[in-house]
């Protein structure tokens, strides 16, 4: 199940080298796997997603966050970078949520405000209030 959190970001869970190419059909630009490598027995590694989407002819980024421990100023960045190059984006993890983190910590650093980027992920069923203090610092940044 796929989350759309605004036109440039669409968040979802893991995803198989299978599915790349209905990502590519749907219109997305770049893939961005925000899931590192391993947490899970059998999920498909981000070398196998990366070749499968040059193959189908979109960007692929690479920024694992680790569950638990908040991305950091260089994480949301990279995102930031790899979004507005080349958006639409489809962005996975394990089920939804460190993407959402991450895409709202990226728009903070893009100096979008905190109340905008809560109320934004709020629409899309999730709560990032707990992030204020990170949104705002990142925002600082």
């Amino acid at each position: 199940m796929s989350i759309r959190l605004n036109d440039r970001i669409t968040a979802s869970g893991q995803i198989s080298a299978d599915d790349v190419a209905d990502i590519a059909a749907q219109g997305f630009k770049a893939i961005i796997t925000v899931r590192p490598d391993g947490e899970m027995p059998g999920q498909a590694s981000q070398s196998d997603i990366a070749a499968k989407a040059a193959e189908a002819g979109l960007a692929y980024a690479f920024i694992p966050v680790t569950p638990g421990v908040p991305p950091s100023l260089e994480d949301a960045k990279a995102f930031a970078a790899a979004v507005g190059a080349d958006s639409p984006a489809f962005a996975y993890c394990g089920a939804g949520p460190r993407v959402i983190l991450l895409a709202s910590l990226a728009a903070a650093s893009e100096g979008v405000a905190a109340d905008t980027i809560i109320a934004e992920a709020r629409n899309a069923g999730f709560d990032v209030s707990g992030a204020l203090p990170l949104l705002q610092q990142f925002g600082a940044a």
